[in-house]
C-alpha cells in the first residue's frame, strides 16, 4: 500500500500519453487548503500556449538528451530539412507497452525504431522522456513558489492505461527508477495509477456546467454520482481506448464491477487511417515523397488534423474543407462523441468533460492524495509461483518427477496459485503461503511469478502462462533444520499492484517485489 503523500510536500501526477503528455501537481499545506495546479504555458517558446506537449523525444548523435515535445518537433524538423539522419527522434513510441495476447511480454531489453532506422533500447526512450517531464515539473513548481523542491519532496503518480499488461505497467515503475523519479528501494513513492480510474475521480468533482451541453451548477458527485450508481467511464486517448465500469460504495469508496475493455483504437489510429486513405487518393509513392520532402509542413498536418478532428464542425451535416498541401486530415473524436449519444442517450446519461485531456492526470493527483479511494478490484488474471510438490502418481506426468538428495519423490514446475481470476480483491488484504526448501542444505530460496488468464492452472508451463518478470530471492542461512525451515511468502493488495515479500522465518530475512495487477473492473 501506498503510504500517505501527507508524508510528502507535494504530489505530482504525470499523464504520460501517446500523443500528448503533461502533469498536474498540488501542495500539502497543513491548513489542508489544496488546489490542483498544471503548466499552462507548454510550448511558449515556439509560439504555442497548451496543457499538454507531444510526447515526442530527440536525441542527439550520441544518444544524449537533446529536447522534448514541441521543440523536438520542430528542431526534429529542421534536422530532416538539412538532410541530417544522426539524430534519433521518437513519436507515438508508448504504443509498443501495448501488446495484446498473454505470449507478449515487455522487457528491459525491448527495442525502439527511431526515424533515422536506427534502435535503442525502449528502456532508455522512456527513461529520458520521465525524467524531462519530472525536471519540469519541479522548475515549475519552484517558480510558482520559489521552493527548491527535490525529487524526495514527491509523492509519485504516473497514469497507465487500464487494459495494458503487468509487463508494461512494471517497464514503467522501472523506467521511472532509471529516470531518477525515485528509488527503487523505496518503491511507495510512486502510485501507478489506472487512467479511467484516476479521470472518473475528477468527474466526479466538477459541476456539471463544466460538462459539454450541461448548464446545471450542481456537483456531479450530488446530482449523478451518488451512492449505488454505477457508470461507464470511456477514455478515448491517442494509443488506445480504456473502457471501465464502476459502482459507488455507501462509504463513498469506488468498486470495479467489470474487467477493462478496450484496444489500440485511439486517436493515432484515426491519423495512420487517414494517411491510408491519402495514399489510396494520391498514390503511396506521392505522399510518402511530400512526407519526406517537407517533413515540417508534415508534421504541422499531424498537429492541426489533432485540433480539427476534436472540433463540432466533424459532427454538422456541412462540408469540411481539406486545404492542401498543409491540411490533409480531417474528422473523428466529436465524431465519438455524438455516436456514443445516439446509441445510449435515451438509456443513460452521458457526460463530457470540457477539458477532457486534463480529466486523467488531474485525477491521478487526487488518486495520489487517497490512493484508497478505490476499495475493490477484481482479479482478472491468476497469479502464482513456480513450486516443487510431492510427486502423484497418473495425476502427475512422469517429465516432471524428480528424487531430491533425502530419497523424497517430487514434481517440478507446479503452478501454485496465489490469486485466482476473478477473486475480489480488497485493499490492505493480505495473505501468506507457507513454503519449504527443496534441499536441506539450500540457503537461498528463490521464488519466479507467473500470469495466466486460466482460473485452474496446474503447471508454469502450461499454454497461455508467462512469467511476470520478476522473481524475489530469499536468504535462509541456518540449515540445521534441513527441508523443514519455514519460508513464508506474505503478498498484500495495494491498488494497481501486489507487494510480494518472502521471509525465512529462522533468520527473518526478507526480501520484498512489486507486481502489477490486472484487474477487471
Amino acid at each position: 500500500m501506498a503510504a500517505s503523500s501527507s508524508q510528502y510536500m507535494a504530489v505530482v501526477a504525470i499523464d504520460f500519453g501517446t500523443t500528448f503528455s503533461g502533469f498536474a501537481f498540488s501542495f500539502n499545506h497543513q491548513e489542508g487548503e489544496r488546489g490542483i495546479l498544471v503548466n499552462k504555458a507548454w510550448g511558449n517558446e515556439k509560439g504555442y500556449q497548451a496543457l499538454k506537449t507531444p510526447t515526442c523525444l530527440l536525441l542527439d548523435p550520441k544518444e544524449r538528451f537533446r529536447s522534448f515535445g514541441f521543440e523536438a518537433k520542430e528542431e526534429y524538423a529542421m534536422l530532416e530539412e538539412k538532410g541530417d539522419t544522426k539524430y534519433y527522434f521518437f513519436d507515438l513510441f508508448k504504443m509498443s507497452l501495448f501488446k495484446e495476447g498473454d505470449d507478449q511480454t515487455i522487457t528491459k531489453n525491448t527495442k525502439l525504431t527511431a526515424r533515422n532506422g536506427k534502435r535503442l533500447r525502449a528502456m532508455d526512450v522512456f527513461a529520458h522522456a520521465l525524467r524531462f517531464l519530472k525536471d519540469k515539473a519541479l522548475q515549475v513548481m519552484k517558480e510558482r513558489t520559489s521552493v527548491e523542491f527535490t525529487t524526495a519532496d514527491i509523492q509519485w503518480v504516473l497514469t497507465v492505461p487500464a487494459i495494458w499488461q503487468s509487463s508494461a505497467r512494471q517497464f514503467m515503475r522501472d523506467a521511472a527508477y532509471q529516470a531518477d523519479l525515485l528509488s527503487s528501494k523505496m518503491p511507495e513513492q510512486l502510485i501507478i495509477a489506472l487512467e479511467p480510474e484516476a479521470a472518473s475521480l475528477w468527474c466526479r468533482e466538477l459541476k456539471l456546467v463544466d460538462f459539454a451541453e450541461e448548464t446545471d451548477e450542481a456537483l456531479v458527485r450530488d446530482v449523478i454520482a451518488r451512492h449505488g450508481t454505477s457508470y461507464l467511464v470511456v477514455d478515448c486517448g491517442g494509443g488506445t481506448v480504456d473502457i471501465t465500469a464502476h459502482r459507488i460504495q455507501p462509504d463513498d469508496s469506488i468498486h470495479e464491477i467489470y474487467r477493462a475493455t478496450g484496444g489500440a483504437w485511439g486517436g493515432s489510429k484515426v491519423d495512420q487511417e487517414l494517411e491510408v486513405k491519402l495514399k489510396d487518393i494520391f498514390g503511396e509513392n506521392v505522399v510518402n515523397r511530400y512526407k519526406n520532402s517537407y517533413p515540417s509542413d508534415w508534421l504541422e498536418i499531424i498537429g492541426d488534423f489533432e485540433m480539427k478532428k476534436r472540433s463540432e464542425r466533424s459532427i454538422q451535416d456541412l462540408p469540411t474543407r481539406v486545404r492542401l498541401p498543409t491540411s490533409f486530415i480531417d474528422h473523428w473524436s466529436a465524431v465519438l462523441q455524438k455516436a456514443i449519444r445516439e446509441e445510449f442517450q435515451n438509456k443513460y446519461r452521458i457526460l463530457v468533460p470540457a477539458d477532457p485531456e486534463m480529466a486523467i492526470v488531474k485525477g491521478a493527483v487526487m488518486f495520489g492524495d487517497s490512493p484508497k479511494i478505490i476499495q475493490t478490484r477484481i482479479s482478472a488474471r491468476t497469479y502464482g509461483v513456480d513450486a516443487c510438490g510431492t510427486f502423484k502418481e497418473g495425476v502427475h506426468p512422469l517429465s516432471k518427477k524428480f528424487t531430491t538428495s533425502t530419497g523424497r519423490v517430487r514434481c517440478r514446475d507446479i503452478f501454485e496459485i496465489l490469486v485466482r481470476m476473478d477473486e475480489a480483491l480488497r485493499i490492505g488484504e493480505s495473505k501468506t503461503f507457507k513454503f519449504h526448501p527443496i534441499e536441506p542444505d539450500h540457503t537461498e530460496i528463490t521464488f519466479d511469478f507467473y500470469v495466466t488468464q486460466a482460473k485452474n492452472p496446474k503447471f508454469v508451463d502450461d499454454e497461455g502462462v508467462i512469467r511476470e518478470g520478476c522473481s524475489i530471492t530469499v536468504s535462509s542461512p541456518d540449515t540445521t533444520k534441513g527441508t523443514e525451515r519455514d519460508i513464508e511468502l506474505k503478498i498484500k493488495f495495494g491498488g494497481t499492484e501486489i507487494t510480494a515479500t518472502a521471509i525465512d522465518i529462522e533468520s527473518g530475512s526478507n526480501v520484498t517485489c512489486h507486481v502489477s495487477l490486472i484487474t477487471k473492473n
